[in-house]
Parts: C-alpha cells; structure tokens; sequence
C-alpha cells in the first residue's frame, strides 16, 4: 500500500518490476553492487506508467542486461518518480533511451546516479525524453553511452552538478572523464559498424565463442553475447583518486535520509587533495553513485570553524577517515589574523599508534568580527554610561521614523525613545 518500503536483500534478481501506481519506496539494503535487477526477457526493467509521482522511490539499485525497444532499464509514461543511487549499465534498445525512456508528460528526479555502457540504436544512449517529459539530474554520472546521435541525453532535461560525456548545459555540469576504477568494454554494447572488443578478456572470451565477431563485424548477436560474458569482467563505478567528479556535486539535491552511499561509507566526505568545485558547505557530495575515500591520508566528514571572542582568533575542528586504518581522527588547530576570505593551508600529520600519513588542508579564513550589540550607541564594544546618556539625549519622537540610523536609541522601532527602549539598553549593560 502507499507509503510502504519495501527493502530488498542483495541478489540479482530476474524478474520486471512495474509499481502499478503505488506511492512506496523500494530500495536495496546494501545498494547496487550487490543488489542488481536483471530481467529475464525482452521488456523494461523498470516501468512506472501508472501516474506514479515523487513519492514513488526506487533506491540502490543496478540495473543490468535490459533489451527492450525503447528504455530496457527504465521506462516511464506519464510518471514522475524519484529515483536514487542506481547504476543503469549494459542496457540496449533498439530505439531510443539505452539506460530509461520518460514520455507523455513524465518528470522523474535522478540523484547521485551513474549510466555507464547503455546503448540505443536511436537517440539517447542514457536517457531519452519526450512527449513534454523533462527528467531532472543531479550528482549524476553519464558516461560511455552509445546513441545513434552520440549523445548521452535525448530531449529536454534539467541537469545540474554532473558529469555528462559531450557536455550538458546546467549549472556545475562538467564533461571530462571520471575515472571509474574499473571500466571494461565487454559490458558495453557497440555499434553494428565496428567489429572487436578493446578489453582483452572479453575480446578472447567472445571471440572464441563467435569468431565473426572480431575478425568480421560486431554485430546485435555479439552485443548480447558481450552483455552475457560481462560477469567475467565487472564494472567498477567507483571513482579513483584524482577523479573531476569528486566534491563536485550539490549538497541541496541528496535527499534527507541519504547519510551513505553505496558502499555503507558516509555520503558526504571532504577529499583535502581535490579542489571543491560543487555547491554547499564543506564536505561536499560527489557526483555518482559512490563516495570517493581518495587516495590521500584524510577523507574529511565534518569540518567546524569557531571564532573566539577576541574577534581574531578562530579554531578549526575537522574529523574524517584515516588511510591507514579507515578509522576516524580528529585534527584541531587555532590560528589567527590573516585577510578575510583568504585561503589558509596547514599540515595535519595523522597519527594511529605511530605516524600515519600527513596531508594539506586549507580552510578559509573568517570573519570574526563580533556582531555590533543592539544597544552599544557609541560602538565601543560595551553597554554603559555613555550611552545610557545619549539614550536620554534622544528621549522622546524620533523625527525620521522611515530612517533606523537617524533614531538609533529607538531599540524596538515604535517611533520613539522611551521607557522600552531603557529597559533594552539595561538588559544589555556590560
């Protein structure tokens, strides 16, 4: 019934899943490396065409080895449903939207999702879109898709903070390689017009069922014997280190209850050695499916920055996950003075019952300037005699009601100085 969820244990499971309607949440306990759904026959995968809305979830899923006419890993008319931390990956259609199809007014929202070696013999290699559908993408990955007009999305689409192979307009977007750990080419289908496989394990594997495949023509029959010898070589969607698409995501766009990505390992971490190029306050999402723990000494899940009374002086509390044990280590540092807004770079060495590692970390330096007190008239920092006298001095109305800077002493803004206003001042002496 609506407002269900339905969690799934890890397994690939073959069967089609169609919502029928349903407002529920249907998600893997352990996310899409081990939790994949791959349908035993020709058809979607996935089908939402039931008017299904936002509250319609699909979860933690890869979805692998669909074939269908249009959308084998998803397909969605006249359905918005949200969609979360899926992989959509060795799909193929025939016609158009190689990983998901939205038609007849359909708008479902993607985040943190990653399409990679989904082909369609027309448009849309990952995603196609129309009939007014508008598919909204955020921290999303789509890469090494094949569509006949070599574009990854097919359509109108709203696409911000991800990495779209050939390049998509939209706030934060980037086009540049993400440096998935492992990628191998038998687990993406090619064109009919270009024979043999790059990736020597499936090249020998396919070739030696199917010789016409590599020194011939690759052809629909070798697609789906390449997608069938795909176990023999995996695809690993994680990023590596250096990768553009790390701290590169949107903040605002992971749901609520999204707190770890698929590997169980904290959504949000901070990589000291990548520049952040994504949107929010430190740590920054990444885009994709997976969290990267960098390749560095430190990967950051919180970062604090106090300022002291003094007004100079500011203390930064960082925690995160050390190399060396994945255990959590908290650095401190005070520091101050230095150009508000500059960058200010420190060492941290990281110490687990000897040294670690050490690596760079560099925060910006705030403003600590303490906030003027409401009742300071003569902004000396302190509530006295001074201006206890100039409060008397302005007693009654204030003569520019429209003006707070020409009647400063009138604290609670009812157009005179008055007994209110004494009472304000007294509560803030000192």
């Amino acid at each position: 019934m609506d407002t269900d969820e339905i969690v799934v244990a890890p397994g690939t499971y073959s069967e089609f899943i169609d919502f029928i309607g349903k407002a529920i949440t249907l998600r893997s306990s352990d996310g899409p490396e081990v939790t994949t759904i791959r349908p035993p026959g020709a058809g979607n995968a996935v089908v939402c065409d039931h008017g299904e809305g936002v509250n319609t979830v699909f979860d933690g899923f890869t979805i692998f080895g669909g074939v269908a006419t249009v959308g084998p890993a998803m397909a969605n008319v006249n359905s918005s449903p949200t969609v979360t931390n899926c992989t959509f990956s060795g799909n193929r259609a025939s016609g158009q939207g190689g990983g998901m199809y939205n038609w007849n007014n359909s708008h479902p929202t993607v985040t943190n999702c990653t399409f990679s070696g989904n082909f369609a013999g027309q448009e849309g290699g990952a995603i196609h879109n129309s009939g007014d559908s508008n598919s909204t993408l955020t921290n999303c990955i789509l890469w090494g898709n094949i569509g006949d007009t070599f574009a990854e999305i097919d359509g109108s689409a709203t696409v911000a903070y991800s990495d779209v192979s050939g390049g998509f307009p939209g706030t934060g977007n980037i086009d540049a390689d993400p440096h998935f750990v492992a990628v191998h080419d038998c687990c993406i289908t090619r064109p009919t017009n270009q024979s043999g496989c790059s990736d020597p394990a499936c090249e020998l594997a396919v070739c030696e069922v199917e010789p016409g495949c590599c020194d011939q023509w690759w052809y629909s029959a070798c697609a789906e014997l390449a997608a069938d010898l795909c176990a023999m070589c995996p695809n690993d969607y994680r990023l590596s280190a250096g990768s553009p698409s790390i701290d590169a995501g949107d903040n605002t766009a992971v749901p609520e209850d999204i707190d770890t990505d698929l590997d169980g390992n904290p959504r949000f971490l901070e990589i000291p050695e990548t520049p952040d190029t994504g949107n929010g306050t430190l740590p920054i999402v990444d885009m994709g499916a997976y969290e990267s723990l960098g390749g560095g000494c430190l990967a950051v899940t919180s970062q604090e920055v106090v300022c002291h009374a003094d007004g100079t002086t500011f203390t930064v509390n960082i925690e995160g996950l050390n190399a060396c044990t994945g255990g959590t280590t908290q650095v401190t540092f005070t520091a101050s003075g230095g150009a508000v807004g500059q960058e200010l770079c420190f060492t941290a060495i990281v110490n687990d019952g000897g040294f670690c590692c050490s690596t760079e970390i560099c925060v910006t330096i705030p403003d600590c300037t303490p906030a003027a007190l409401p009742s300071d008239l003569d902004g000396d920092g302190i509530v006295g005699i001074v201006d206890f006298l100039a409060l008397l001095a302005a007693w009654g109305s204030c003569s520019d009601c429209g003006t707070p800077q020409a009647c400063p002493a009138d604290f609670d803004g009812d157009c005179s100085v008055g007994i209110l206003d004494l009472l304000i001042l007294l509560g803030n002496w000192g």
